[in-house]
């Protein structure tokens, strides 16, 4: 909640609290430190501090396949914020091989048309096209608008799917190049 009303500082500490207690309770490899590790990356990376984040991003993704699987939601949120910190280095390539990952994950354990899925397909079509591979890009984007219509405008995955797509999706046609 404080990282969503902008208070960083503070939820940088909570989490940190919480980090050590549950480390110290829990284990290194429960999944709630796994979660912890996770959250506190996406404050950090809010933060600036990209090296702490992404440290903390691979031991939450490794705790998770451990207690997962590859195919858990889990991993593949992981993955989803990994790739978004990669995104966010201008590691693109990076990005893009996690967000597969994650959109493949997602499909197999949500299913092809879940929102989640959606997110991570726009996004995937989003770094695809910073790459100038809009013609990979386009179809992913084009299923990711499709599997969000359903939902009512302004809600947060409808949103943040047609955010991440406003930038190029209206100026390709259907070949799915720059016009």
């Amino acid at each position: 909640m404080l990282r969503a009303l902008g208070d960083l500082p503070q939820a940088k500490r909570l989490l940190e609290l919480a980090l050590a207690s549950d480390r110290k309770n829990l284990g290194d490899d429960h999944p709630s430190v796994a979660m912890c590790r996770s959250n506190l990356a996406g404050v950090l990376k809010d933060l600036g501090d990209l090296p702490q984040a992404k440290q903390l991003l691979e031991l939450a993704l490794a705790s998770f396949r451990k207690n997962f699987g590859d195919d858990h939601p889990s991993v593949a949120r992981c993955r989803f914020n990994f790739a978004v910190l990669a995104e966010e280095s201008g590691q693109l390539e990076e990005a893009q091989g996690l967000l597969a990952q994650s959109l493949a994950s997602e499909e197999r354990s949500l299913g092809p048309s879940h929102p989640s899925t959606a997110h991570t397909r726009a996004r995937l079509a989003r770094v695809l096209h910073k790459l100038a591979l809009d013609h990979e890009a386009y179809p992913h984007a084009t299923r990711a608008r499709q599997d969000v219509a359903h939902l009512a405008p302004g809600t947060r995955v409808r949103a943040s799917v047609e955010s991440l797509l406003a930038d190029w999706l209206e100026d390709v046609g259907e070949a799915g190049v720059e016009r």
